[in-house]
């Protein structure tokens, strides 16, 4: 795999199942995915599809595990300069 990071932009795509982030300028860079219930973090090759709510986010600062699943922590966007 290239070099493909860091992303200048980054996109989440959420479902009910799973919050996937992708860059919409490297379209061939893996995905990264978060389990919604587990928590389970991992790399997809290729687009997910069923992610009903798509959004521009600045960065992912970490993870939030609620008792009902987990969610990320983003920075929706970022100071210029």
């Amino acid at each position: 795999m290239a070099a493909t990071l860091p992303f200048r932009d980054i996109n989440v795509h959420a479902s009910s199942s799973y919050y996937a982030f992708s860059s919409p300028s490297s379209p061939n860079a893996p995905t990264l995915v978060i389990d919604r219930p587990s928590g389970d973090i991992r790399l997809n090759e290729g687009k997910l599809l069923g992610g009903q709510r798509v959004s521009s986010v600045a960065g992912i600062l970490g993870i939030i595990k609620l008792r009902l699943g987990t969610a990320p922590f983003v920075a929706s966007r970022m100071k210029p300069g």
